[in-house]
């Protein structure tokens, strides 16, 4: 999402022009997140990171929580770890970090808590998301450093409404009147909605709030 896109943009002016990353937006989804990276220029990648919120499994977790995954699993067994030294670079300095996370790449979204619980208990991921996986494979076909770094929006409790992506096109832009007009057709979903809201602006101040050090890190790869 693009509001996710600005998360490192606002703060990755600290690392000089150099080092500075090439942020790609592509929208949610698996689909739209091939697309982008077939559009990367390879011979110019040195490391690949998936970057934003997630959906939280662990109940431990709580919104807002920072996770830099040791690896990113699916249901089906797919396996694609993360680049151990550049992770510990990152988490190093930044002490609320959850290191030895798993990330679980889904397809579609996943709404309620009981699927959650159930894909916890049967894949061990702390946190899901629609394209980490997408991006793992990537750059494990290429040989590219891969990192995750994602904040939990919604956590194991919470209830995603389905007209959750409503509010985002598919260039990850926030539509907010489009969004207004889904939840005027679905009231019920209105304190959902609400509550996504409010932990998904919790999520991406934490990532807002990456150390200096931490930032430098993930850039210089």
């Amino acid at each position: 999402m693009q509001l996710e896109a600005r998360c490192i943009a606002s703060t990755s002016s600290i690392v000089g022009v150099d080092s500075r990353p090439l942020i790609k937006c592509s929208g949610p989804g698996p689909d739209r997140v091939s697309l982008a990276c077939d559009d990367l220029k390879n011979d110019k990648i040195t490391g690949i990171v998936s970057f934003g919120v997630a959906g939280g499994m662990d109940p431990k977790l709580r919104s807002g929580s920072v996770l830099l995954p040791k690896a990113v699993v699916t249901a089906e067994g797919a396996f694609f770890p993360t680049d151990d030294t550049w992770r510990r670079s990152v988490a190093n300095n930044w002490p609320i970090v959850r290191e030895q996370s798993l990330q679980l790449g889904v397809d579609e979204i996943i709404t309620s808590p009981s699927e959650k619980t159930q894909l916890f208990q049967a894949t061990g991921a702390h946190a899901l998301d629609m394209e980490s996986h997408v991006i793992g494979a990537y750059a494990q076909k290429r040989g590219i450093p891969f990192l995750v770094l994602r904040s939990i929006a919604d956590s194991a409790e919470d209830t995603v409404p389905e007209i959750a992506l409503s509010g985002i096109n598919e260039n990850g832009k926030a539509t907010p009147l489009f969004l207004l007009k889904r939840v005027i057709q679905h009231p019920r979903s209105l304190p959902q909605v609400a509550k996504l809201a409010y932990t998904s602006n919790l999520a991406m101040r934490a990532l807002k709030d990456i150390p200096t050090d931490s930032l430098r890190a993930l850039c210089q790869k």
